[in-house]
């Protein structure tokens, strides 16, 4: 697995970790950092995902 990859994927799972609880009213600052790690986490896994597939697509295409 690709180092960009695995990092997408952590930045998935630690945005998808803080969105899971639900919003208790504790305080906007949750609020912020759940939708800032979750808005972060998908413009940063979109490109990582699409050179991924991109890549993977053109070892397909090397492979044949």
């Amino acid at each position: 697995m690709k180092e960009d990859t695995f990092m997408a994927l952590v930045l998935i799972g630690i945005s998808t970790s803080m969105a899971i609880p639900p919003y208790t009213g504790r305080g906007l600052f949750d609020l912020a950092a759940t939708l800032f790690f979750g808005i972060l986490s998908t413009l940063y896994s979109i490109p990582v995902l699409k050179r991924w597939i991109r890549e993977s697509n053109d070892s397909d295409n090397y492979n044949k």
